[in-house]
């Protein structure tokens, strides 16, 4: 089965997007950062969300958005991670966390993370989109996902 967390902060705010891109952005083009888990298991899924709650959330300063739609809709986005063979230092602490923690109710198979950028800028927003990609993502490590509002 999968599963899919999204981790969003309750007291970040939409930022300017011309802090992520190297060349100036369009007037008023904001964007928001978010955390995404997708997990592949066997098993019981409430005590997997038990375990991901405990493991990844800050019940005060964070939402736990346990779903495969997109927190904030109608929105662009941009889906970064590492590839595969790439050394991602926080899946392997969460896997030796789920390790350590030996949880008897599910078997985790599978664990891919991805900064998720939620990107509002208009006019120009396709052709934005696409250079506020190549400015936040290496081709070398990383692999990403266009989504358009």
């Amino acid at each position: 089965m999968r599963s899919t967390l999204e981790v969003v902060s309750r007291f970040l705010e939409s930022r300017a997007a011309g802090e992520m891109t190297h060349t100036p952005a369009p007037a008023g083009a904001t964007f928001r950062e978010t955390r995404v888990y997708t997990l592949d298991f066997s098993g019981d899924e409430r005590s997997l969300r038990a375990f991901l709650l405990d493991a990844l959330v800050d019940g005060v300063g964070e939402i736990a958005h346990f779903s495969d739609r997109p927190y904030f809709e109608g929105d662009a986005r941009v889906d970064i991670r590492l590839k595969p063979n790439m050394l991602d230092l926080e899946r392997e602490s969460i896997l030796n966390y789920y390790r350590a923690a030996a949880p008897e109710k599910f078997r985790l198979n599978d664990l891919r993370i991805a900064r998720r950028f939620y990107v509002r800028a208009v006019p120009a927003a396709a052709e934005f989109l696409e250079r506020f990609r190549r400015d936040a993502a290496n081709p070398v490590i990383h692999e990403w996902c266009v989504s358009h509002a």
